[in-house]
C-alpha cells in the first residue's frame, strides 16, 4: 500500500511538473495518496507513544488562526479604503470571527486529547465551520475581482449592437459571455487566444495601443467604444488615451467608454484584410 501511494503521489507530480502549461488544479491527483501517507505515518508515530511532532504544530496553527482573528478585527476598524470588508459587510466579519474561534477551540482540544485518534478527529473537524461558511463570507471586492460578471452586468444597458467592445486576454471570455457578443477585440497581449488570432480572418481583432487610439475620436462621434480591462493595465494605457466619455473603476476592473469614428464602426462590422478594423 505504501509503495502504491508513493508511486501515485510521484508520477502525477512529475508528469504535470514537466508540462509547459500548469494550473493549480493539476495537483489534485496527488492529494489522496498524500493523505494516505500522512495518516499512516502519524498512526505509526503515535504507536510509539510520541506526540510532540503533532501537538507542537497544532498549537502553532492555533496561535496563527487566533492572530488572524485579531488582524481581521483591527482591519475592520481601519479607514474604509484600507478595509478588507466594507461597512455593510460587518456581519461577515462576525461570522468569520466565530468560525476562526471555533477552529482555535477545536485545535486546542486536539492538542490536549489523550487518545491520538481523538486528536486526529478534533484536528480534522476544526476547520469545518470555516469551510462551511467560507463561500458566504468572501469579501465583496474580492468576489468581484475574481468573478467580473457582476461588474459587467452594471453596464449592460450602455452596450448596444453598434458598441465596439475592446478587452484584454483575461476578461475577453467574460465580456463575450455576459454581453452575448462574439466580435470583441483584444488590446495588448493575445495570451491563450494567440492560436485563433493567427488566422487571416481574425488577425484584425488584436490591437496595439496605437491602433486602439486610431479607433477613437475626440469629437462627439456617432458610436461608442467600450474598453473593459483590468485596473493595472488601464493605468498603463491611461496617459496615452484621450479622456473617456464615461469611466468607472471598480475592484480591479475598469469600464471606459470613448467616442468612436464612423469609419471605425463600419470597419468593425464589415472587416476585411485591407481594413483590419481600422479607418
Amino acid at each position: 500500500m505504501i509503495r502504491l501511494a508513493i508511486c501515485w503521489l510521484g508520477l502525477p507530480f512529475l508528469f504535470f511538473s514537466a508540462s509547459s502549461g500548469k494550473l493549480g488544479t493539476y495537483i489534485l491527483p496527488c492529494l489522496p495518496p498524500l493523505a494516505i501517507l500522512t495518516s499512516t505515518g502519524l498512526l505509526k508515530y503515535s504507536a510509539g507513544g510520541k506526540r510532540k511532532a503533532f501537538t507542537v504544530p497544532v498549537h502553532i496553527l492555533a496561535v496563527v488562526v487566533a492572530a488572524l482573528v485579531i488582524l481581521l478585527i483591527l482591519n475592520h476598524a481601519m479607514p474604509a479604503d484600507s478595509r478588507l470588508y466594507e461597512q455593510q459587510e460587518t456581519w461577515k466579519v462576525v461570522l468569520v470571527t466565530i468560525a476562526f474561534l471555533t477552529w482555535v477551540l477545536l485545535l486546542l482540544c486536539a492538542g490536549r486529547a489523550a487518545d491520538f485518534r481523538k486528536m486526529l478527529a478534533y484536528f480534522a473537524v476544526s476547520p469545518a465551520v470555516f469551510m462551511f461558511c467560507a463561500h458566504f463570507v468572501m469579501p465583496g471586492q474580492l468576489m468581484e475581482k475574481k468573478s467580473p460578471a457582476e461588474f459587467l452586468r452594471r453596464y449592460k444597458d450602455r452596450i448596444t449592437q453598434n458598441t465596439i467592445l475592446v478587452s484584454d486576454n483575461y476578461l475577453t471570455s467574460a465580456v463575450c459571455w455576459n454581453y452575448k457578443r462574439s466580435d470583441v477585440l483584444l488590446l495588448g497581449r493575445a495570451g491563450e487566444f494567440a492560436y485563433g488570432l493567427a488566422y487571416d480572418d481574425s488577425k484584425h481583432r488584436l490591437l496595439d495601443i496605437d491602433q486602439f487610439k486610431d479607433l477613437i475620436t475626440t469629437d462627439s462621434g456617432e458610436g461608442r467604444i467600450a474598453l473593459i480591462t483590468s485596473t493595472k493595465r488601464y493605468v498603463e494605457y491611461r496617459q496615452m488615451l484621450p479622456k473617456p466619455v464615461f469611466e468607472d473603476i471598480g475592484h480591479g476592473f475598469v469600464f471606459a467608454e470613448f467616442a468612436a469614428r464612423s469609419a471605425s464602426i463600419a470597419a468593425i462590422h464589415d472587416p476585411s484584410p485591407s481594413q483590419c478594423c481600422l479607418p
